[in-house]
């Protein structure tokens, strides 16, 4: 029978490291499998993982260390998908995009002043129709936005302070 590793912590990233004088053994996530407390994985050199995180959220990023032994490291790869790129051209068009894709309770990612999220057809088309620079791309998720929600019938909300802040530019 072959043995299964239990991880319940991660270490360090693979970043914070001077020099990578062993070998990486990536295991394998889908973007949205980032924030699952149980799940089983199997490292691209077949080590099998059992990943239990009862107290927290393990938000894995790329290269988080899970395991370290004095040959090689096994960290995180968070895989490719295909994914909407919208590159809004200011302020304004930037908080609507985001009160869009946040209305439609979408994760949201954001990386070099473009906004990202799993590609879907309608929300390409919404975003197409109403004029915004917006493309299909295949790329990683890597960095997802940060929110708080205000509820939908909070006038003095955080979009309603957006968009007010962006008409007086």
């Amino acid at each position: 029978m072959e043995s299964v590793q239990l991880i319940n912590k991660k270490s360090y990233n693979l970043n914070a490291l001077q020099s990578l004088k062993k070998s990486i053994d990536y295991v394998d996530f889908e973007w949205y499998e980032t924030k699952k407390r149980i799940n089983f994985k199997i490292s691209q050199n077949g080590l099998k993982l059992k990943f239990k995180f009862l107290n927290e959220n393990p938000n894995f990023a790329q290269d988080d260390i899970l395991i370290e032994t004095e040959t090689h490291y096994v960290a995180v790869n968070i895989m490719l998908c295909d994914c909407l790129v919208v590159e809004p051209k200011d302020a304004f068009e930037m908080a609507s995009a985001c009160y869009e894709i946040g209305n439609r309770h979408i994760p949201l990612f954001f990386e070099d002043n473009k906004l990202l999220v799993a590609y879907e057809q309608p929300i390409y088309n919404y975003f197409k129709t109403a004029g915004f620079n917006v493309r299909k791309q295949y790329t990683k998720l890597l960095q997802p936005l940060k929110t708080t929600v205000t509820p939908h019938g909070d006038s003095k909300g955080f979009f309603t302070k957006i968009m007010q802040l962006s008409q007086n530019q």
